[in-house]
Parts: structure tokens; C-alpha cells; sequence
């Protein structure tokens, strides 16, 4: 959260009257004394700037003598332009609040904030405003490209943010919990699922592992030898997971494929009801198949007994509230208007057990999938993809204008990547242990810079040794590199900072100038040895 001053203001404009809905539909804010060429607040005026937040209040007293302050927050906002010294154009955040705060008392037209609870509540919901749009905007690169890598030095917390980009992807940024607890334990419901998938790159991963290859089993039936089958790799996995339809999209196919089915003259389709009895499926276009049991003469039912089709999906559609295998007239209870529901359940088994029908689920969505793939440039990208990094490209996905599909070489099926599977790459940009980004992957991938960020660093000696380690890299940073790409994350300088500083932080600044990303001199060097951050001075 950027540096900003916070400011109860009033929301009146020099008389008793409350026009806060005036300043919120104007979208500005101005003091009243001032408009009317009463300077009495220039001096504190003055001191607000651009960016600043104004919470618009009022104070009252409440209470049967009256002795309790209370001060009711009705909107807060930044400032984004000055008119003049008192008059500001303000974006109202939240503009629709009643938060009353017992204890405390602003009440004078202008005031800075002070360190209390009012100000924590404030804080925290811009605090999750910003982080939701933040994300947001991580998500609409991602929605854009269908690809995305997180690039940044260690700590600046490019796996931490993966976890907020998947929940959002797969639940929307509206449904994004407000705190990092609630959010892993969506995001470890998500993995749990399946929606989710988490891997590392490395340099023996190989494609057998991450697309499809042959493994070795023990086949029992053969006397303990050893038989290799094709086994699916997490990618593939996933999306098969992401191509998998809605249950009732399911039984749309089964339907269309028993249409054709009985089309052919020459096979005919039986199917049993739930008592046993054995009867024929017929169907001569139209929205119903025709049913002759095969205890009946055809002739003295004419073509068949009509079975709706969307008798049918009806009957599926309730197959978890009413027991229809069971019991297959219990539906007729609630709905009277489906004919024959013995028949429509044998129907439904029928499909169910040749095309595979799943059961109901009425909780289905065109869900999004997410692959997260830590340290993506350790791997080697076409020993890992093989033929498939075309097709990762938006449109080459499934569905889209230039889909395409390939023949995978261990199992003979067409094989294509869903448009609605999402990945999300991280890359330690301080890693020079192995050479640049494969251009095939650079194409095919956004990238999105994360930076350290010192404004999340709370303690004071860890702000400041902050601080001189930036200086310290800016200052010594080999001149082909960009000092972003190494300068530690803030994750180090917030919780254990003793253990990280001596552990973590003085042992990777070394490793930095062992490797040429930094070129200390011995002094410099023996202060880090030494337990200590070495001083710059400026010239």
C-alpha cells in the first residue's frame, strides 16, 4: 500500500445540512467555509494531495445524557485532482456506508486520521479493494493470453500470488475471499477437486512424466510379470478434466447416439424396465423414441408408446431426489405429466450403462481449470511439451478459429487443449544457472514482472535493512543485469527476519557475487561473512 495521508472530512458545505450524496454523485469533495472565502482551514487544506484518502463523517452523540461520542463513516475515496487548495475530485470507493464507531470523535471539518480503529477499518477494506483489482488485472492477462508466467527475484512472492490468480480464475474475482486464510483453504478445495494442478519444472522431467508414457506394472494375472501400459502425465490429466462435460450435456450425446442407433433397420435396440421386463427402442425423428414391450404385439399399440424426450431428462434431472430405480412412478408424484416413467427409467439405465452417462450433478458450470507450474524455465520445454507447445497458443485451443489436434505417439487418440485450461508459470528471474527462457515458450506466454515491494515491510530494522540492501545492489549490479530482477523480495524482511537475514538473505547476496550478479569488493564481502550489511555511501 502506497504512502498516503487519511482525512475525516465533513460532509456538509458550511451550513447544518448533509450533502455527502451530493459530493458522491458530483464525484468531488470541497469545504464549505473555504467556497464561501472563509480561509479558516487553508493551512490543513493545503496539506492534502493527490492520492490521499477523505473519509466523509459525522459525529453525534448518543446515549441518555448524551455522553457517548460516536462518529458515523459514510464514504471513503482517493483524491485523483485538485481544483483548487480546497476543492479535490474524489473516487468514491465505497459510497453506500453507515459504520458507527463508538469512542471516537472527529469533529472538526477536517482531520487527519488518527491510529485507531476507524482507520484499521478503512485500511483494510482499501487494502482488499487494491488486492482484488490487483488481481484483477492478473486475471485479464491470463483470460487474454491463456498463458501466463510471473517473473521476479526470490521473495517477492510469485507462487504466493498463483494461489490468488487460480481462485480467481476458477471462481470468479467477486467470490475472491478477503484473507489469505479463507483463500488457501478454497484454493486446497480446488486442488482437492481437481480444478487445480501443481507442479515443478525441473531438468530430468521429461515427457513421459508430464504429457503421457509408458509406466511398468505388476500383473497379477500373469504371475507377477511385469506388463507397461500408457499412463497420463498431469497435463494430460487436466485436460481431460477441463474437456469433461456437464452430466446432462453427457446425456444429450448418449440420446443423439441412441437416435441413430434405432435409425439403423437392421439392429434393434432392447432395454429392460426395473421389474425386468425386456422392450425395444424405436425412433423415427421427432421428440420422443416409441416403446413396444416384448410381451405385446406391435400391432395393437399401432407404432410404439410415446416416451418424451424431455420426459427423459426430466426423469435424470430428479434421479437424486426421487429413488426412480427403484421405485420409477414415485416422479409422477410431483410430475403427473410424465407418461409411462417405467419405461423412461429403463431408457435411462440403458444409457447410463453403454454410453456412460454419469450421474446427475446439478452444481456444473463451464468451469475454468488451472495449471500452476513453479520454476517453468528449470525445464527443458521441448523435452517436457514435445508437439504439444503449439497448441497451448489461444488460438489452436479447442474450439477456437485455428484449433488443432495431434496424435499423441503412446495412445493413438486425437488429442487437443481445452480453451478453458489456464496456465500460470513462475520464473526466478535471479536464477543464471541455466540459460534464457525457450523463445518457443517466450511466444506463447505473457509475462508479468512481481517486485519487491517495501511497503509491506512493517518492522523498522528490517525496512531499513531494506533499504541498504537495495542500495547495495544498485549500486554494485553487474551492468547487464536490471536490479528488479535480483533485489530480494519483501517476503524475507517480514515474519522471522532474524532467522531469514542471517539464513537466507546474507547467504544469497554472497551466492549473488559468487555468480557475477553482484561484484562486491573484499571489504563488502567480509561485512556479509561477517553477519553484516556493508554501507554505501553516496559519492
Amino acid at each position: 500500500m502506497t504512502n498516503r495521508n487519511y482525512w475525516a472530512v465533513g460532509c456538509n458545505r458550511g451550513g447544518n445540512d448533509d450533502v455527502s450524496q451530493e459530493f458522491i454523485d458530483e464525484g468531488k469533495w470541497f469545504d464549505g467555509y473555504a467556497a464561501n472565502e472563509d480561509e479558516r482551514n487553508r493551512n490543513i487544506l493545503e496539506q492534502i494531495n493527490i492520492g490521499d484518502i477523505l473519509l466523509m463523517k459525522s459525529s453525534f452523540t448518543k446515549g441518555t445524557n448524551h455522553d457517548i461520542t460516536c462518529t458515523r463513516l459514510k464514504a471513503f475515496g482517493k483524491i485523483f485532482a485538485k481544483e483548487d487548495y480546497y476543492s479535490f475530485k474524489v473516487e468514491w470507493i465505497d459510497n453506500n456506508l453507515s459504520e458507527d464507531f463508538e469512542g471516537i470523535s472527529y469533529r472538526k471539518t477536517i482531520e487527519i486520521m488518527r491510529n485507531d480503529t476507524m482507520l484499521q477499518f478503512v485500511q483494510e477494506k482499501i487494502q482488499n479493494i487494491e488486492m482484488k483489482a490487483d488481481i484483477q488485472n492478473k486475471v485479464k492477462l491470463l483470460e487474454k493470453s491463456k498463458n501466463m508466467i510471473l517473473t521476479g527475484a526470490p521473495g517477492v512472492g510469485k507462487t504466493y500470488t498463483t494461489a490468488e490468480i487460480a481462485v480467481a480464475v476458477c471462481d470468479g474475482i467477486d467470490k475472491l475471499p478477503n484473507n489469505r486464510k479463507e483463500l488457501m483453504l478454497r484454493y486446497k478445495e480446488l486442488v482437492e477437486s481437481g480444478q487445480v494442478a501443481f507442479t515443478t519444472f525441473h531438468q530430468s522431467l521429461d515427457y513421459e512424466e508430464f504429457v503421457e508414457g509408458l509406466k511398468p506394472k505388476c500383473n497379477e494375472e500373469s504371475e507377477g510379470k511385469i506388463i507397461y501400459s500408457v499412463e497420463p502425465g498431469i497435463f494430460k490429466k487436466i485436460c481431460q478434466r477441463a474437456k469433461e462435460k456437464s452430466s446432462m450435456n453427457s446425456l444429450d450425446d448418449a440420446i443423439e447416439k441412441l437416435k441413430e442407433e434405432c435409425s439403423d433397420e437392421k439392429n434393434v435396440v432392447k432395454a429392460k424396465t426395473v421389474t425386468g421386463a425386456e422392450f425395444s427402442i424405436l425412433y423415427n425423428d421427432g421428440n420422443s423414441f416409441y416403446i413396444i414391450p416384448n410381451n405385446t404385439k406391435s400391432q395393437t399399440i399401432g407404432s410404439g408408446i410415446p416416451i418424451n424426450i424431455e420426459s427423459i431428462k426430466k426423469i435424470y434431472e430428479c434421479s437424486n431426489i426421487y429413488d426412480i430405480f427403484k421405485h420409477p412412478y414415485s416422479i409422477q408424484k410431483d410430475y403427473p405429466n410424465i407418461h409411462y416413467p417405467g419405461y423412461g427409467v429403463g431408457i435411462l439405465k440403458y444409457l447410463e450403462e453403454k454410453y456412460h452417462v454419469p450421474k446427475y450433478t446439478s452444481d456444473y458450470s463451464e468451469k475454468n481449470y488451472v495449471l500452476i507450474i513453479d520454476e517453468i524455465n528449470r525445464g527443458n520445454i521441448s523435452k517436457i511439451f514435445g508437439e504439444l507447445i503449439t497448441l497451448l497458443e489461444k488460438d489452436k485451443r479447442l474450439g477456437e478459429k485455428n484449433e488443432i489436434k495431434v496424435a499423441l505417439p503412446y495412445s493413438p487418440e486425437p488429442f487437443g487443449v481445452p480453451s478453458n485450461l489456464y496456465i500460470i508459470g513462475t520464473m526466478n528471474t535471479a536464477d543464471r544457472s541455466i540459460g534464457q527462457i525457450d523463445y518457443a515458450l517466450r511466444r506463447r506466454f505473457a509475462f508479468y514482472p512481481l517486485r519487491a515491494d517495501e511497503t509491506l515491510i512493517t518492522d523498522p530494522t528490517a525496512k531499513t535493512t531494506f533499504e541498504k540492501i537495495k542500495k547495495l545492489i544498485e549500486n554494485r549490479i553487474n551492468p547487464d543485469l536490471d536490479a528488479d530482477d535480483i533485489m530480494i523480495g519483501h517476503s524475507y524482511f517480514m515474519d522471522d527476519f532474524d532467522f531469514n537475514l542471517k539464513y537466507q538473505i546474507i547467504p544469497l547476496l554472497l551466492e549473488y557475487d559468487k555468480d557475477g550478479l553482484l561484484t562486491l569488493n573484499d571489504d563488502e564481502r567480509k561485512s556479509l561473512k561477517n553477519e553484516q550489511i556493508p554501507e554505501i555511501k553516496n559519492d
